[in-house]
């Protein structure tokens, strides 16, 4: 390892701070700046509300590998049950559904069912809803119809009272 390699005052850290849109990556480059002003590192570790060893483990990830270490790693999980191309064809599948319907609309179990009935995967509940999260879905609507619904019969009995 290469300590000398990457210098505190070879950034304006302030700054990147300023532009970054993730969270974590700016509270990095925060510990940067406050380090590279002189502050002690536990006093940067008070100010900022964080634990003395995340200070610890950034400015060790900034000396091994600069800048670019300082954005969040990927993280580890459970692997996808459905790929890309399933995805896009239960979203296309769902959205051809509720086009279908003539009132009311889709629930989470019967997107479950659909899932295990075509894909033969299966689905909890919560992570049904997940799942539509990350297709873009959204399951906030108005008042649904009753499917058997009568307009006209609903006017006639408005003009009655």
């Amino acid at each position: 390892m290469n300590f000398q390699q990457h210098h505190l005052d070879d950034y304006d850290f302030a700054k990147l701070a300023r532009h970054s849109r993730c969270v974590k990556e700016k509270q990095r480059l925060l510990i940067l700046a406050n380090l590279k002003d002189g502050k002690r590192r536990s006093d940067i570790a008070e100010t900022l509300k964080i634990s003395l060893s995340s200070v610890d483990r950034t400015i060790g990830r900034f000396r091994e590998s600069g800048l670019c270490d300082l954005k969040d790693r990927p993280r580890s999980g459970a692997p996808l049950k459905l790929s890309p191309e399933q995805r896009l064809a239960v979203k296309d599948r769902i959205l051809a559904l509720q086009q279908a319907r003539s009132g009311g609309r889709l629930t989470g179990e019967d997107i479950q069912v659909l899932l295990k009935k075509e894909w033969q995967v299966s689905y909890c509940l919560s992570a049904v809803y997940n799942l539509l999260h990350a297709l873009n879905l959204s399951w906030i609507s108005c008042r649904s119809r009753h499917p058997k619904q009568d307009p006209q019969r609903q006017e006639d009995f408005k003009k009655l009272q």
